[in-house]
């Protein structure tokens, strides 16, 4: 009898004898841990095939990737080449406005480092693929903490060709791409840290979460963040009993570090955050089209209207039919509180997608929930959440006695379940799948040419003559705009601009700045408008602007159709101010409101009304002179001035902290002029002035981070030496 016993299998988990405990870590980067997570690699990249097996670029008609991330990419690479740095300011969209400071830029996050060394379109492509691998890697670390390899297997599969990521990558969503991805990851390393609060866990910790900071989805990592207090609260009050206090203090101190380590990327974002419209909280902005109790139809079936409705991955509630059944497993032996408390968080974010008033309550009072727009992008976290629970699902099947008895049972069943979501969704959206030569799906015409930044910056009348977000990629300068984040002040002076009055300026959130009327011509002229182009008929020669083009078929692409052939005009200023220009007089305003009266008074926009004057007191005489534009830059602006006397120059610049400009190589002080432009004073003579974009907080967050740097190689040392302890 002892000997049988001795030679009976074991059924010690439902798949294999290493399987973690929810108590203790298991070992990672085993072999067979190497192997399932290059298998699951291996998985998203044939899943992905026509990413690299076609030369082009990723497209479809609903595409951030084309009608934003390209022109981003492009000033940036063209910056990096001519100037030898990152882009400070984005000159081809609001008249300019802060591009390294964008979120949507992502500069400084590992993948997409390769936008400077490989061609656009193959860089996007790769960027798609290293964030779907990612996915699947980082979500098979956090399942291994719990569950055994084949479940943490089918987690990682599920995870990452989820219909979901699928339809991110079908509506362009390059930043919430990297945030799913890293979602795991940042849950992995903090349970890690749970589990032993030690040094290098710390540090794995702050270097996750600065990682997640780089990325440019804040709706999400804020999303994520609240769901990490929340999972953080729970393991503590049910799990873990003893040092609370030091895992509390390593958490803060990991995010602290994580924050400083992120701060290059951070720090600017939160300048140029605390200068846009988002200050202006407005809850119907915060709703856009919220969905209603029939959207829940797409819990099982996602292509509501036959998937011909516009966006239709936006209040769409399907998680994926194949999960339904592993949910009910889940709820299965002891695991079934684990699994209820899942299904509760699910429940409720699925709750917080409807306009109900607790979700106003948020909106009201609960920290940073205002900043954002469209609650039912929390769904992106709770499919999360749900593969997860259906993690427990399969361990829970894979633990019937059906299973146990035969290992190629367990690995039949397990390559069976992983083919339920890659047929979901390869099935549903694969036809949408679709890539294209760049030159097919950012088409080149000679209006492009015409229209190029050296010669002037360009006004759209409607948003189908020139493609506001493509204006970069065709070097192109609109003072229109497509942009998650808009500066208060030029949406300020573009709406005095349309109506003539300041009681006509919306204090809400904008992110389309279109040209619905000229009120004040001048003020148009001011912005440096060599050209407006439309495609239809405006009265602009009773404004000083002589038609001079019209093209027959303009091939430009537009959302929700693709690629159409329009008909588009253009216009050419008879007399422009040109890019700077001296004022006629100056007066001195005290505070924002002051100044829009001001402009909205003023007769002419040679009236400088400045800001911030201070104590400044300067003869001048206003005689005038001239200026020529020598370099449009990105970065930097160079002109010839040619000063009859003591003057004022106004410069066709929107008005941010990081200008800096010399006279002749001596500093000179810049000034806001006229509620959104520059200006400065000006003696008589002749003058090479220089404008040069720069970026203290920048300057601040690198130093930041190289101190974070110091501080993480200190307490690694140190835990070392003491045996692994934070001292």
């Amino acid at each position: 009898m002892k000997k049988r016993k001795r030679n009976r299998p074991e059924s010690k988990t439902a798949s294999d004898a290493d399987h973690p405990s929810d108590g203790h870590a298991a070992r990672f980067f085993t072999a067979s841990d190497a192997r399932i997570m290059l298998l699951v690699a291996l998985i998203g990249i044939v899943f992905l095939y026509p990413l690299w097996l076609h030369r082009g670029i990723v497209f479809s008609k609903h595409s951030d990737i084309i009608a934003e991330h390209l022109s981003i990419y492009t000033v940036g690479r063209e910056a990096v080449a001519s100037e030898g740095c990152f882009p400070l300011w984005n000159p081809s969209i609001n008249s300019g406005l802060p591009a390294f400071a964008n979120p949507q830029s992502m500069y400084l996050f590992p993948f997409d480092l390769l936008y400077f060394v490989l061609p656009i379109d193959v860089t996007t492509n790769l960027v798609i693929l290293l964030n779907v691998v990612l996915a699947g890697i980082s979500m098979y670390l956090f399942s291994r903490l719990f569950l055994s390899r084949a479940s943490a297997g089918f987690c990682a599969v599920a995870y990452m060709v989820s219909w979901r990521f699928m339809a991110m990558i079908h509506s362009g969503w390059l930043p919430k791409m990297s945030m799913y991805a890293l979602v795991p990851l940042l849950f992995w390393s903090c349970e890690k840290l749970l589990r032993r609060p030690v040094a290098r866990q710390v540090a794995l910790f702050s270097a996750i979460v600065g990682l997640c900071l780089l990325q440019g989805d804040m709706q999400q990592l804020y999303y994520a963040g609240l769901g990490l207090a929340a999972y953080v609260t729970i393991r503590l009050a049910f799990s873990l009993k003893t040092a609370r206090t030091r895992i509390l203090l390593c958490l803060a101190g990991g995010g602290l570090l994580g924050v400083l380590l992120a701060a290059p990327a951070l720090l600017p974002r939160i300048e140029y955050a605390a200068l846009s419209t988002r200050t202006e909280a407005d809850y119907q902005f915060f709703l856009g089209q919220p969905p209603t109790l029939t959207d829940l139809k797409t819990l099982v079936d996602p292509f509501d209207e036959g998937g011909n409705r516009d966006e239709f991955w936006e209040n769409n509630f399907y998680f994926g039919l194949w999960a339904f059944p592993l949910l009910c497993f889940a709820f299965h032996r002891e695991r079934r509180r684990s699994a209820a408390l899942i299904l509760a968080a699910i429940t409720a974010m699925i709750f917080l997608c409807f306009d109900t008033p607790l979700l106003k309550l948020l909106f009201e009072y609960f920290p940073g929930f205002s900043l954002f727009r469209q609650s039912p992008r929390l769904l992106l976290l709770a499919q999360f959440v749900l593969v997860f629970a259906c993690g427990f699902g399969v361990e829970n099947l894979l633990a019937k006695k059906f299973f146990i008895q035969s290992r190629s049972r367990r690995i039949s069943a397990v390559i069976l379940l992983g083919l339920l979501p890659i047929l979901d969704s390869g099935l549903r959206l694969h036809p949408l799948l679709s890539v294209r030569p760049l030159s097919a799906a950012a088409p080149p015409h000679p209006i492009h040419q015409l229209l190029n930044r050296q010669g002037g910056r360009v006004a759209a009348i409607g948003r189908n003559s020139i493609p506001y977000g493509m204006a970069g990629y065709y070097g192109i300068d609109l003072i229109n705009g497509y942009s998650s984040l808009t500066l208060k002040h030029y949406i300020e002076y573009l709406g005095i601009l349309q109506s003539g009055s300041k009681e006509s300026i919306l204090h809400q959130a904008v992110i389309w700045t279109d040209l619905n009327g000229i009120s004040k011509p001048d003020m148009l002229r001011a912005l440096d408008v060599e050209y407006v182009v439309a495609n239809q008929p405006w009265p602009l020669g009773e404004i000083g602007y002589k038609k001079i083009a019209n093209y027959e078929q303009v091939p430009v692409f537009v959302f929700y159709t693709g690629i159409e052939p329009l008909p588009i005009s253009v216009w050419r200023a008879e007399n422009p101010l040109g890019p700077a220009y001296f004022a006629t007089s100056v007066t001195k305003v005290t505070d924002e409101s002051e100044s829009l009266s001001a402009i909205a008074a003023a007769k002419s926009v040679l009236e400088a009304c400045i800001l911030d004057l201070g104590g400044t007191n300067r003869t001048l005489d206003n005689a005038g002179g001239t200026v020529k534009l020598v370099q449009r830059g990105y970065n930097r602006y160079q002109y010839d001035v040619d000063s009859s006397g003591e003057n004022f120059l106004i410069l066709s610049q929107v008005w941010y902290p990081g200008w800096r400009a010399t006279l002749n190589g001596d500093a000179v002080k810049l000034y806001r002029t006229n509620h959104a432009l520059i200006g400065c004073f000006v003696p008589k003579g002749k003058f090479h002035l220089v404008l040069q974009m720069t970026s203290p907080m920048l300057k601040y967050g690198t130093m930041a981070s190289c101190i974070a740097v110091m501080i993480l190689a200190f307490i690694f040392l140190a835990g070392r030496f003491m045996n692994g302890k934070i001292p």
